[in-house]
């Protein structure tokens, strides 16, 4: 397994919430019962905790745009995060 720093792509899961529930979902999303939302607090503690990553940073889910605070984090994302790197 290759140490995080050695990754060109990292993703913050602030969701694991999903509208599908696809039989072949590796990852069981969309099947929980109560789906996890990663704070506010959270996600900017996990973008800043990549300062000084040289790679690409996204968000990941099961489905991001289920977050009930999605536009929060899109401006957290955008005020901590370069262009080039998103």
């Amino acid at each position: 397994m290759r140490n995080i720093s050695e990754m060109s792509v990292i993703h913050v899961e602030i969701t694991n919430a999903c509208h599908l529930r696809c039989a072949n979902c590796t990852r069981h999303l969309g099947h929980h019962d109560k789906p996890f939302f990663m704070t506010l607090d959270e996600v900017e503690k996990a973008i800043d905790s990549l300062e000084g990553f040289d790679g690409i940073i996204g968000l990941m889910g099961g489905e991001p745009f289920m977050h009930p605070q999605i536009k929060e984090i899109f401006e957290i994302f955008g005020r901590k995060t370069k262009r080039r790197k998103r």
